[in-house]
């Protein structure tokens, strides 16, 4: 019984089972139906478009071309037909009057001048009529309102006009200038002139028409091509939708056979869970039955009662008794059975009646058996069960014990590459530190070491004239001659003295002064002091000298020791940070990557991917789908590969030797011997180099390969990985090239505009004309030295836009325009239209570099004709000839002006032979083409740059040639004047001899002449403001003599004031121009005028701005304030209380500083909004920001007014006649011997103010508000502001530059003084100031702080 119950549990089991998969398998299968249709609508609706499409493009094409084929042939013959007329008209009229009309006009014969016959004449106006009718409109816009009259009236009524005279009415009779011969020619020029124009136009309608065609017929065949597949495709299509229609009906019954199906299934299913449970539940049941059945059986009392009852010799009532126990154990049984719905149950309970006891109590034992081991297998399973989930707890753990590690360690690993980078940081900021302070004590040392020999020489000097005054005494005192001379004089006085003759009394004898030893003796203590005093001098400075050697060694020490470190820690921060190119991922799950490093094998080929880890440990892969792949073939050795940006595979990776890694030119130094003595050397950037090419065989390997095998050229690739125009021009051509000089050199920096992609909008243009000046530049450098330049062509930029490929276009023209080859590949390797300048599709390895397919794109598009090597001879040859010292003409004008070019002294030739000035400017058409055909002819002429004139003319004279040798600036050459101007090179290095150049960049140069000029040349496209501010400038110009220079144009901002702080002016000089300013006098020449602003508003500032005066002002734009007392009070207090933090408060509904004390000062943009500041829960940062701004601007208005010759204070807005004499008295108690004057501006009565010393009224207004609003307004008002400045006496050349450093300026002045330069008297009272920062900017105010100087300190 039991053994059955199992078996019938293991095929329950096996059904449930079956059911489950059958249910899976049915609903799983019918539910793909409807994608699948979906699927097939969308494909037959996409051929269809596709389609439709194609057919649109066809015929699209054929009506543009049929219509322009037909205006151009109206218009062709519209203008034929007038050319023939008018042609026609001339010649009658010419061939008829010649002889005759001379002849009439001898003779006065009559006014009959043109003898044609009425039919031909009739004939000639028919024909002008028609060409008045068909251009009827342009011929008069072209002609005089006379000659428009002339010309009806003879189409009109040309009998008329012939008898009344109206022909060539002028003493000549054959001139034509004003009679209709002349206007038929002048419509016949311009007839011939718009027939060309269509001409022209029409062949470029053609030409753009061809090449129209060619792409049509290119995209044509695509199409054709396109429309045979998407034929077929709908073809498949339309069957596959008939197939699918029909599957839909048949899959639609099938689905309601399904569904019926499916919901039979489920019912099913359902019912047969259901049904296993009812099973197992009854199952146990039945075992509990039976269970309760053997404890009956196999209790005490039952074996009690058995043993009693049953006995061999009572067998009758045995047999009974267990009749009775079979009949009441098959009772149970049956009754169990019944109650438990248990079939087995009954069986044996039924079977009990029948059979014996024994066989009864065998089958429960059986059951009993069968149902202990359904019970432990059952146990067993469950355990397993339990074991399973143990272990999978046990693995999950372990799993998130290994993510937690994971993460851990990428924690760990970030805070030490945090760690690192900080000590990084702080290590770089020491070895600065360190660096700094070497410096200062190599400037400390170099001053003792000034002192030093300053010291010694000093006392050196001492000793030597101290000498020579004891060796004086020395020789009168202590010489053997004194000595002899006083023995002599003692001898006499022993001898007999001669009788006394009378008279008066004789000399006693000489005795030598008696303090003279002493004087010999103080000296010789000075002179032992003195040497004493200079070897104490000597010791120290060699003490100082070995400290500071000491000092430099430990530091440099300190600072190996510390680049040590910080290169150790960067090793630590590089080995913080996981490399994808060093680990290969092990595990990964959609939150985090598992590495571990390992050696990588490339036999069988190598496939991979990045991931990119975020700072908050996001793992960001790059793609999905496809992995990276680098094939085995391509690596022999240990090798480096390039495959690209992040994110974007390539179809090739770049591979190359590791080796080659190292090596700074990488694969392009490979050199081919010359076979007929012409070398090719190729200088130039990673393209040149042939970056992105397999194996680094780029467009100049193959270029001189192929050059070496067709015409024998030596060849070397002297490209640099990274290199640039700019860098190669410091370098020095001469510098890079081999030796022997190669005669052909290939410039090839094809991704020199690269950084226009990643720079400021407004830095482009620059860094266009900086690189056309440098490729100019580096050709003219070329020619110089015998050698025939050419450019490699420019490449696209993946990341150019608009504005970036039109520059790209602009610099790809105007290198075609320097006479110089170029390798013109540009249009074939980048894409067309609205997407020129960046890579054409599958040409690109990068943004900026080409691939192999595009190295060899560039290569098949360069015409090897160029580096014929006779051309390249014949052309070297003219060069050479053209060196002698002869001068070329370029250009004649037919009236005397000459221009010629002298190629050995680079000299440009202007002759003015006529009584005329002459303007050169670049509008001169004639002129241009001259020049620019003169630089095609021979383009190592005519350099760019700058040409000045070297003679002993009083004015400069300066012009630029650009592009193509052409005129890019004006010139005024006098009437009969020759001016042989001289080409000053990049580096100045034509400049006489005796000149020195103070300052040079690549756009402005400052140079002091012989005769202590000043010169100015700006070789930019626009003006330059040459101005203090310019701190290079201003100090470079210290080494001129102080005064004042100007030119003798008489324009403004063309005068520079140098004193002790350099150039203290603002100066201009034009675009592409020389200026030359020469010293008129000295400072006290000229009386500066400071002009301070006193409020209100920012009126004054604003104008001051506009009309460029703001340089020297903008620092005191500091009393903005509605009233004029408030201004005095500032003044008078030393501005201090303006910042005084207890005295400003914070309105936050009108978002202003205001001010307790003087309620009309406000301040309106003091509060930094956007970098987070809160005036009101913080207003402690705004005030210190206020007070060290409001400080530096109220030292420098003390400074202007203790320094400036004259003082104007600029008051805008209502003040009255006692605010004005009081601020003027407060004003001299504050500056005494102050000379200024106010100007007051505003809408007031001037009356008001009349009798008032040193007052100026203006009755105007200035609305700054309107000025922000209308730009034509403020432009006005300042034109009407400079005028009134003008009238009292402020100009450009009398404005007063206040220094910005005024610790720097102090100094300065303190400097000057000593070495002798007179200063005003007003510099003795200035205040000695002191600031903690180096250097001044308006960005950056910073505090200064006053200290008070007595005279003593001044006169120390």
């Amino acid at each position: 019984m039991t053994q059955k119950l199992e078996e019938e549990q293991t095929a329950d089991e096996e059904q449930k089972q079956k059911f489950e998969c059958w249910c899976k398998q049915n609903n799983d299968d019918k539910s793909e139906l409807g994608p699948k249709i979906d699927r097939l609508g969308t494909q037959i609706r996409t051929s269809n478009i596709e389609l439709n499409k194609a057919k649109a493009t066809m015929e699209k094409a054929d009506a543009i071309r049929k219509q322009q084929l037909e205006a151009f042939k109206e218009d062709e013959a519209s203008l034929l037909a007038s050319v023939d007329q008018a042609s026609k008209a001339i010649t009658a009229l010419n061939s008829s009057a010649s002889a005759e009309m001379k002849a009439a006009y001898a003779a006065n014969a009559g006014s009959s001048l043109l003898q044609m016959p009425p039919a031909e004449l009739k004939a000639l106006t028919t024909g002008l009529r028609q060409v008045m009718e068909n251009r009827g409109a342009l011929v008069y816009s072209k002609l005089s309102s006379a000659d428009r009259v002339a010309i009806d009236d003879f189409i009109r009524d040309p009998f008329k006009v012939v008898k009344g005279n109206a022909f060539l009415q002028r003493d000549d009779p054959t001139s034509t200038s004003s009679s209709i011969v002349g206007i038929l020619k002048t419509m016949l020029d311009d007839f011939n002139e718009d027939l060309q124009k269509e001409v022209t136009e029409e062949k470029e309608n053609d030409r753009s028409y061809k090449a129209l065609i060619a792409a049509k017929t290119s995209e044509k065949k695509v199409l054709k091509e396109q429309i045979v597949k998407k034929t077929q495709e709908k073809s498949d299509a339309e069957s596959l939708l008939e197939t699918s229609k029909q599957d839909i009906k048949t899959t639609t019954k099938a689905i309601a056979a399904d569904v019926k199906f499916q919901a039979a299934v489920e019912n099913r299913c359902t019912k047969s869970d259901d049904k296993f449970k009812e099973r197992m539940q009854s199952r146990m049941q039945e075992m509990t039955a039976v269970s309760k059945t053997i404890q009956v059986l196999r209790s005490e009392e039952s074996r009690d009662l058995f043993g009693k009852t049953v006995s061999f010799l009572q067998q009758s009532a045995h047999a009974r008794r267990v009749e009775r126990s079979a009949a009441k154990a098959g009772a149970f049984l049956l009754e169990q059975g019944r109650r438990l719905g248990v079939q087995r149950l009954i069986t044996v309970g039924l079977q009990s009646r029948i059979d014996s006891f024994t066989k009864v109590k065998a089958a429960i034992e059986e059951m009993i058996t069968a149902l202990k081991k359904e019970q432990e297998d059952e146990i067993k399973h469950k355990e397993m069960c339990v074991d399973d989930l143990d272990q999978n707890k046990i693995n999950t753990e372990e799993k998130q014990g290994v993510k937690t590690r994971a993460e851990d360690k990428i924690t760990a690993l970030k805070k030490k590459v945090s760690e690192c980078e900080a000590q990084i940081a702080s290590l770089n900021a020491e070895i600065a530190e360190m660096q700094k302070q070497v410096q200062i004590a190599g400037q400390s040392r170099q001053k003792e070491n000034v002192k030093f020999q300053t010291e010694a020489d000093d006392q050196r000097q001492t000793q030597v004239v101290l000498k020579k005054a004891v060796k004086f005494l020395e020789d009168f005192y202590r010489s053997s001659e004194r000595a002899s001379l006083a023995q002599i004089t003692a001898h006499r006085a022993d001898e007999v003295q001669p009788e006394d003759v009378g008279g008066p009394e004789g000399f006693q004898d000489y005795k030598k002064n008696a303090g003279g030893a002493g004087a010999m003796g103080l000296i010789e203590t000075i002179i032992a002091d003195s040497a004493k005093l200079e070897a104490e001098a000597v010791q120290a400075e060699q003490e100082a000298q070995s400290a500071y050697e000491s000092f430099v060694a430990e530091t440099a020490e300190n600072i190996k020791a510390k680049t040590a470190e910080i290169d150790s820690k960067t090793k630590e921060k590089v080995r913080g940070k996981p490399d994808p190119s060093d680990h290969v991922q092990e595990e990964a799950t959609p939150d985090y990557p598992l590495w571990r490093s390992v050696p990588i094998e490339l036999g069988k080929g190598l496939e991979y991917k990045y991931v990119r880890l975020k700072g908050d440990g996001e793992a960001v892969w790059e793609f999905d789908g496809h992995n990276r792949c680098v094939s085995p073939d391509v690596i022999t050795t240990s090798s480096v590969v390039d495959d690209g940006d992040f994110g974007g595979a390539l179809d090739e990776a770049f591979c190359y030797p590791k080796a080659l890694a190292e090596k700074v030119d990488r694969g392009s130094s490979f050199n081919l011997p010359d076979g007929n003595g012409m070398q090719l050397v190729v200088i130039g950037d990673d393209s040149g180099a042939g970056h992105g090419a397999k194996g680094y065989n780029g467009w100049a390997a193959q270029l001189g390969k192929l050059l070496n095998q067709q015409y024998g050229y030596g060849y070397c690739n002297a490209a640099e990985i990274g290199s640039c125009v700019q860098e190669t021009l410091k370098k020095g051509l001469s510098n890079l090239l081999p030796k022997p000089i190669p005669q052909v050199v290939v410039f090839a920096f094809s991704m020199e505009l690269r950084w226009l992609a990643t720079c400021p909008e407004w830095d482009r243009q620059t860094i266009y004309d900086n690189t056309m000046k440098a490729f100019a530049a580096l050709a003219a450098e070329a020619w110089d030295m015998g050698i025939m330049p050419v450019f490699a062509g420019l490449t696209p930029n993946s990341g150019f836009e608009k504005q970036q490929a039109k520059l790209l276009r602009d610099a790809d023209n105007e290198m075609k325009r320097m006479g110089v080859p170029v390798l013109d590949w540009l249009h074939v390797i980048s894409r067309g239209g609205d997407n020129f300048g960046t890579w054409a599709e599958g040409l690109a390895h990068s943004a900026i570099h080409p691939n192999t397919s595009g190295h060899e794109r560039m290569f098949s598009a360069i015409d090897i004709s160029i580096f014929q090597p006779q051309k390249v001879k014949e052309l070297l040859q003219r060069r050479e000839a053209d060196l002698k010292d002869v001068a070329r003409t370029c250009f004649e004008d037919g009236r005397g002006m000459v221009i010629s070019y002298h190629a050995k002294q680079k000299e440009l030739i202007v002759e003015n032979n006529t009584d005329d000035q002459y303007e050169l400017n670049p509008g001169w058409g004639d002129m241009q083409a001259g020049l620019s055909a003169a630089f095609r002819e021979a383009p190592w002429s005519l350099q760019r740059g700058l040409y000045l004139s070297h003679g002993s003319e009083n004015a400069i004279f300066s012009i630029y040639l650009g592009e193509s040798g052409t005129l890019q600036s004006i010139g005024q050459l006098p009437p009969r004047s020759v001016a042989r101007l001289r080409h000053l090179g990049r580096c100045l290095e034509r400049l006489p001899p005796t000149s020195q150049v103070l300052f040079r960049d690549d756009n402005l140069q400052v140079v002091k002449t012989e005769t202590g000029s000043l010169q100015l040349f700006n070789q930019a496209a626009s003006e330059y403001n040459v101005h203090p501010m310019w701190y290079d400038v201003r100090q470079a110009t210290k080494t001129m003599e102080h005064g004042v220079y100007e030119d003798v144009s008489g324009q403004a901002f063309r005068t520079a004031i140098i004193s002790c702080h350099g150039l203290q002016s603002r100066v201009k000089v034009p675009a592409r121009s020389a200026v030359e300013l020469q010293r008129v006098g000295d400072l006290q020449s000229i009386k500066q005028v400071a002009v301070l602003p006193l409020g209100d508003r920012c009126s004054t500032r604003m104008l001051l701005h506009k009309i460029e005066y703001d340089g020297p002002c903008y620092p005191f734009d500091l009393t903005r304030t509605t009233s004029l007392g408030d201004v005095v009070d500032m003044v008078a207090t030393g501005f201090s209380d303006m910042w005084n933090p207890d005295q400003l408060y914070y309105d936050g509904e009108l978002g202003r500083v205001f001010h307790r004390k003087w309620s009309g000062l406000s301040f309106a943009h003091e509060v930094e909004y956007e970098n987070g500041e809160d005036p009101i829960g913080n207003f402690a940062p705004i005030i210190e920001r206020m007070r060290k701004r409001y400080s530096g601007r109220a030292a420098r208005f003390d400074w202007a007014c203790k320094n400036a010759d004259h003082v104007l204070f600029v008051r805008t807005g209502v003040a009255s006649r006692g605010e004005v004499c009081n601020l003027q008295s407060r004003m001299l108690e504050k500056y005494p011997g102050l000379e200024a004057r106010l100007l007051l501006i505003s809408e007031q009565d001037t009356s008001e103010f009349s009798g008032l010393k040193d007052f100026i009224h203006v009755r105007e207004s200035f609305d700054p508000d309107r000025m922000y609003e209308d730009m034509n307004y403020w432009i006005n008002c300042a034109h009407r502001f400079r005028g009134i400045l003008d009238s009292v006496g402020v100009t450009a050349r009398t404005l007063y530059w206040c220094p910005n450093d005024l610790k720097e300026a102090e100094k300065e002045r303190q400097e000057s003084s000593k070495g002798g330069q007179t200063q005003p008297a007003g510099d003795l009272a200035a205040p000695k100031l002191t600031s903690e920062v180096a250097k001044f900017s308006h960005a950056n105010l910073y505090e200064l702080h006053q200290e008070q100087v007595t005279p003593e300190a001044i006169g120390a």
